[in-house]
């Protein structure tokens, strides 16, 4: 359980995807008002927590599913990481895997686990986060920069 994972201080595994389109432009997900953390905050295109048992692949299959009514045939690992932040006096502990896939279907968000979304160019994105980093979760905003380290290290090879 998530609460019981946040008051405990336990790690939490997480996926994190980001879905491109063919033009290049990233789907964010506008989080949910009812959420209990970062509530319309812009985040990526979907993620959550890896179920005991499941793997991180499944995971980020299960959500992209869940959240967008996304079914993807190619998921591509970009990096893990491990990240601490402080949040109501509790200090969250996570281990991140970022997913990346190209989808250019209809997505239909699921209303129950957000408000909406949009297609994002990067570098739109990229001014939106100097601009207003409060828009974003601190999670996003660690696997988007991650994203962009790992991209320009593959377009330099």
């Amino acid at each position: 359980d998530k609460e019981i994972a946040f008051q405990k201080g336990l790690i939490r595994r997480i996926v994190r995807i980001f879905v491109f389109n063919s033009k290049g432009e990233l789907f964010l997900q506008r989080r949910s008002s009812n959420k209990d953390t970062y509530p319309n905050t812009w985040d990526q295109s979907a993620g959550g927590h890896v179920d005991e048992g499941e793997t991180y692949e499944e995971a980020a299959r299960r959500e992209l599913k869940e959240e967008l009514g996304v079914n993807t045939h190619t998921l591509e690992r970009i990096t893990k990481f491990y990240k601490e932040q402080e949040f109501k006096r509790m200090i969250l502990k996570e281990f991140s895997t970022l997913f990346t896939t190209v989808f250019n279907g209809d997505i239909m968000p699921n209303k129950k686990e957000l408000s909406g979304g949009k297609w994002f160019d990067l570098k739109r994105v990229e001014k939106m986060l100097k601009e207003n980093p409060k828009e974003f979760p601190p999670g996003f905003i660690e696997a988007f920069n991650r994203y962009l380290i790992m991209k320009k290290r593959l377009s330099s090879n």
